[in-house]
């Protein structure tokens, strides 16, 4: 088992990040993919929200489409009801395994405690 990277290359996606995780199968490694993801996704959606056009919506779409899939590895290992899933927001379902892997919430974006 490798330790989780402290920072993927810039020039990574969505499909890097995918592979990355075929050999980093921890649950540190999948904590710090879902904190990476979930911070790139938000920051591209600042940016759509503001510069329209300045990012590529399929890139966009890419990097939701695998925050899905992480989510839904998370809610797995947690044992979440579907009916929990359904009333809760993806933040709220996520942190007490982020919580246990060493991240914490800070006002919207997932930070690693040092």
């Amino acid at each position: 088992m490798s330790e989780p990277q402290k920072h993927f290359p810039v020039t990574w996606g969505a499909n890097e990040i995918r592979e990355w995780l075929t050999v980093n199968t921890d649950e540190p490694s999948l904590a710090y993919a879902v904190a990476f993801v979930s911070n790139e996704s938000a920051h591209m959606s600042d940016e759509l929200d503001f510069e329209l056009g300045s990012v590529d919506e399929e890139i966009y779409s890419n990097w939701l489409d695998l925050l899905n899939e992480l989510t839904n590895t998370v809610i797995g290992i947690l044992g979440i009801s579907r009916l929990e899933v359904e009333h809760s927001n993806r933040r709220t379902l996520l942190l007490p395994f982020m919580e246990r892997n060493g991240f914490y919430n800070g006002s919207g974006w997932w930070i690693e405690r040092k």
